[in-house]
């Protein structure tokens, strides 16, 4: 006898195929919430390193570190976003020894393993909450300072 699959079946075996596919994409990629907060921390990763760069050119034009966010914004060869995407405070920055500074932000998620492919090191590795990174201007670009 040759039977044909009704369309229940055939429909049946649709809603679990697309079931199957979005567990599996929650398993692998995380639930969106999760994916959102991973955009906008790399976000603000991706706002310090650019911060960072325009900090270094700024130290190479003036031979010396701009004394806050707001100065380093009015240069004319800078624009940066200075502020988080999403409560509009603004980055830390604080002066320190000779061409030392720090950036600080606050994260929703710590990274352990190097973080996203669009910033480097020292962006790409920081604990949830306030986290704040010691730099250094030279020729070289930004560099994380020494503890």
């Amino acid at each position: 006898m040759n039977r044909r699959p009704d369309g229940r079946v055939l429909a049946g075996l649709g809603v679990a195929a697309v079931a199957g596919a979005a567990l599996a994409g929650f398993v692998v990629a995380g639930p969106p919430a999760g994916q959102r907060l991973q955009r906008l921390d790399d976000r603000r990763a991706q706002d310090l390193y650019d911060i960072s760069r325009a900090v270094d050119r700024y130290h190479a034009a003036r031979g010396r570190l701009p004394g806050s966010l707001d100065e380093l914004q009015q240069a004319a060869d800078t624009h940066v976003a200075v502020r988080d995407p999403v409560t509009r405070a603004p980055y830390g920055y604080a002066l320190r020894d000779g061409a030392a500074y720090e950036l600080c932000a606050v994260f929703a998620l710590g990274t352990t393993d190097g973080g996203g492919p669009h910033f480097d090191a020292p962006f790409s590795r920081r604990a949830a909450g306030r986290h704040c990174f010691r730099l250094q201007a030279g020729r070289q670009g930004a560099r994380p300072v020494p503890d």
